[in-house]
């Protein structure tokens, strides 16, 4: 009888501490002055949780030079990109929507070094997505591992990109889902 004391007492404290664990994850989420930021050019809002940084890049291609804009928030254990990219016409006669995510997914996890883990088509309101989730293995720049998981999105010729990286071994699926869910098209001003 006292060894089933003693479990249940254990498994009552540990029980507590992941409740408590989740609740502090919670609550950072919540706490977080999320904001939403709006690029006026890109025609996209999306929510970050602070101030954000913003990125030209000039991609080569072999269709020609593509702009890609990037905006960024980093936090201590999570890392969020949005960015846009007008593609050039000849990236949808030539390859169409699956050759474009594909060449996009390549590209990142390239980028990140990261190791591929789940990829899916779908859709998004009437435009095609593309939704996957990768690892990225320690390495000189990251001490410890890295989940990630984007999120494309093609609308005519621009190519929007969500990317969130976290070094935490269960991420924090509130602020995830606020990130991923919080994405919009503006519409053009008239």
């Amino acid at each position: 009888m006292p060894r089933m004391v003693i479990f249940l007492t254990r498994f009552s404290l540990i029980t507590c501490l992941l409740m408590l664990t989740s609740f502090t994850s919670h609550a950072v989420a919540h706490s977080r002055n999320w904001q939403r930021f709006t690029s006026t050019a890109g025609r996209v809002s999306v929510l970050f949780p602070g101030a954000v940084k913003h990125r030209l890049d000039i991609v080569d291609s072999p269709l020609g030079h593509i702009k890609e804009h990037r905006f960024s928030w980093v936090g201590r254990n999570l890392e969020l990109d949005a960015s846009y990219s007008d593609l050039p016409r000849l990236a949808l006669i030539f390859g169409g929507y699956k050759k474009i995510f594909s060449e996009a997914q390549k590209a990142l996890m390239e980028a990140t070094h990261g190791e591929l883990k789940a990829y899916h088509l779908n859709k998004w309101g009437r435009y095609r997505a593309a939704d996957m989730e990768f690892e990225v293995l320690p390495n000189g720049k990251n001490k410890r591992a890295q989940i990630g998981q984007a999120r494309f999105f093609l609308v005519k010729r621009r190519l929007y990109v969500l990317v969130a990286l976290t070094n935490q071994p269960k991420p924090d699926l509130m602020s995830l889902e606020k990130f991923f869910g919080s994405f919009r098209l503006e519409e053009k001003e008239k």
